[in-house]
């Protein structure tokens, strides 16, 4: 997934929703890496936790991200 901010940094809308390869570090990534990404999709992702969550609000004022989808991600409080 950290491919994806390698390979593509001017993606705005990126759907991972269930992708199995999934995690806290690669949200961040990804997050860190796609400087105009405005939509994310990480519903149904079991890796994903409340830690890497409280970092993207860390981070929120520094990014374009507007949309953050986290449905099903039973590892959030």
């Amino acid at each position: 997934v950290i491919c994806i901010a390698e390979k593509i940094p001017d993606i705005q809308v990126l759907n991972l929703s269930g992708c199995l390869a999934v995690s806290d570090v690669s949200v961040m990534g990804v997050i860190v890496g796609c400087a105009n990404l405005r939509i994310l999709d990480i519903s149904e992702i079991q890796e994903v936790t409340t830690m890497c969550l409280m970092k993207l609000l860390n981070l929120s004022r520094r990014t374009k991200l507007r949309l953050l989808n986290i449905s099903y991600c039973s590892n959030i409080d």
